[in-house]
C-alpha cells in the first residue's frame, strides 16, 4: 500500500488543483504497473468564523453605554464569550457586563438584559449568528477623560480541534456633559481585493485592509478638543493613516495625525481635531494596515 498526504498550506490560493505522485518500491519489473500512485487535491476556500466590531463611545459619570458584538460561525462546534478590561486611570466601579441579543437589534430589549452570559457555551452552524451586546457601566466617581478599555473575546471549540480565540475592543471615555454625544462607529474593506466597507470583512495573507473611523454628535451642544484614537489590529502592520478629504464637518477646520506609528510598525495611531463639531455633524478618518 503507498499512502500520501498531502500539506495544505494556510497560504495556498483556493481554485488551484496540486497534483502529487510517488513512485519506487522496488519491486520485480513484472509489477512495474502497481510501483506508482498519484492524488489531485483541489484548494478550496475555507470556512471561516468572525467576530465583529470594535467600538468606542463617550459616557457621562454614572451611566451605561452599549456595544453590539456579532459571531458568524462559518463552522460547527460552540462559541463562549468573556471580557477583561483596564480602567485608565485606575478606579474601582467600572464594571462590564456581557447579554445575549436574541433579536440581532442591538438593544436590550425583551429579555434580552436579564441575564449575563459570560461563560456560558452556544452551539451554532455555518451561517448562524450570535449576536450579544456588552455592557459598560462607568462609576459615578470617574473623571473627565477616563477610559476604561474593555477587550471582549469569543471562545469558538469546533467539533474536531483545539479552540480558536477572536477578541474585540471596546473604549469607553468619560465625557463632560458638553462632550457626551461623541459617537465613533468602525468599518473595513479589502483595498487588494476592491471589497465593499463593512463591520468585517476577509482578507488573504499580504492584502492591504483599510479601516474607516466614522464620528458624530449625537447631543444638543457643540463639542470641542476632540481626538480619536485607535491601534493597528493583531497579525498586521501599519502602511498610512489620513483623515478624509475635504470638505470637514461644519466648523471643524482641520484634521491632523498627530501619532501614528512608522511603516510596517504597529501601535497607536491618533487624529486630532481643529475647531468644534456641530450637533448632527459627522465625519471620518482612516488608516491601512497590511494583513501578515
Amino acid at each position: 500500500a503507498i499512502t500520501i498526504n498531502v500539506q495544505v498550506l494556510s497560504n495556498a490560493v483556493p481554485g488551484v488543483t496540486n497534483s502529487a505522485t510517488i513512485s519506487g518500491g522496488n519491486e520485480p519489473s513484472g509489477n512495474s504497473g502497481n510501483n506508482s500512485a498519484s492524488v489531485n487535491v483541489t484548494v478550496n476556500s475555507a470556512a471561516v468564523n468572525t467576530f465583529s466590531t470594535d467600538g468606542a463611545m463617550t459616557g457621562m459619570p454614572g451611566s451605561s453605554v452599549l456595544y453590539t458584538h456579532t459571531f458568524a460561525a462559518g463552522l460547527t462546534g460552540t462559541v463562549a464569550f468573556t471580557s477583561t478590561h483596564t480602567p485608565s486611570p485606575a478606579l474601582a466601579g467600572w464594571t462590564v457586563q456581557i447579554f445575549r441579543d436574541n433579536n440581532c437589534n442591538g438593544m436590550l430589549d425583551g429579555s434580552d438584559g436579564t441575564t449575563e452570559i459570560s461563560g456560558a457555551g452556544f452551539a451554532v452552524t455555518p451561517g448562524q449568528q450570535v449576536c450579544i451586546v456588552v455592557k459598560s457601566n462607568i462609576p459615578g466617581g470617574a473623571t473627565h477623560g477616563s477610559q476604561d478599555v474593555i477587550s471582549v473575546t469569543a471562545t469558538f471549540t469546533p467539533g474536531v480541534g483545539s479552540p480558536v480565540t477572536y477578541t474585540r475592543v471596546d473604549i469607553t471615555t468619560v465625557g463632560a456633559a458638553t462632550g457626551a454625544g461623541l459617537v465613533l462607529t468602525k468599518a473595513v474593506r479589502n483595498v487588494t481585493q476592491g471589497g465593499a466597507t463593512g463591520t468585517s470583512n476577509s482578507a488573504r495573507p499580504g492584502d492591504v485592509l483599510e479601516y474607516i473611523i466614522t464620528y458624530s454628535n449625537s447631543s444638543n451642544a457643540a463639542l470641542t478638543t476632540i481626538n480619536l484614537a485607535d491601534v493597528t489590529p493583531a497579525f498586521t502592520r501599519f502602511v498610512s493613516a489620513s483623515c478624509m478629504a475635504m470638505p470637514y464637518p461644519n466648523n471643524i477646520s482641520a484634521c491632523a495625525v498627530s501619532q501614528q506609528p512608522a511603516v510596517n510598525g504597529v501601535g497607536a495611531i491618533q487624529w486630532q481635531l481643529t475647531g468644534s463639531l456641530a450637533p448632527g455633524q459627522v465625519g471620518s478618518v482612516l488608516f491601512r494596515v497590511t494583513l501578515q
